[in-house]
């Protein structure tokens, strides 16, 4: 999850070296072809979440993503998605023209008058009432997009995982 990975995702390369450590987890963690996977990430993970959920490798239950730069990236799965962006987000203004065809996209302004730091609006605790705004939101396209993911029940298991760059010095 670094600059080179932030660049080879945008570019649409979709073997970035985040994306690859993702999948090399998931495999691990026991995740076949025919498990349900909801994919979320914020800022980078979002945008390897979107590469993932559509990558046709994972059956993909559902997306979210939140603060990530996916103007570029069509989301066109019959799975629920919902993309949660700041209009005062660096990082989602500069990526691109959106081209989703499936996602609800969530938008607002976390610091209508305006932030004191330019990546404020991006930073995840600023996603964070954003966030339980639309957990908590009674709109119709919100409240049938949540009735789409699946539904959990039962004990999970939390596993912790880091990757590290190899470099090649051939």
């Amino acid at each position: 999850f670094d600059m080179a990975s932030n660049g080879a995702l945008v570019a649409g390369l979709t073997h970035a070296s985040s994306a690859q450590a993702v999948e090399l987890a998931l495999s691990d963690a026991g995740a076949t072809a025919s498990s349900d996977v909801v994919f979320t990430g914020h800022s980078q993970g979002a945008a390897v979440a979107a590469v993932l959920a559509e990558s046709g490798q994972w059956n993909t239950a559902g997306l979210i993503t939140i603060g990530g730069p996916l103007g570029d990236f069509p989301i066109t799965g019959d799975y629920p998605t919902i993309v949660i962006e700041h209009d005062d987000d660096i990082i989602t203004a500069a990526s691109g023209v959106r081209r989703e065809t499936n996602a609800l996209v969530v938008s607002t302004t976390a610091y209508p008058d305006g932030a004191s730091e330019v990546f404020l609006p991006h930073a995840a605790t600023s996603y964070q009432s954003t966030a339980a705004l639309v957990d908590s939101s009674d709109a119709p396209a919100l409240v049938s997009a949540r009735e789409r993911f699946p539904s959990v029940s039962g004990v999970g298991v939390v596993r912790h995982y880091e990757a590290t760059r190899i470099l090649d010095d051939r």
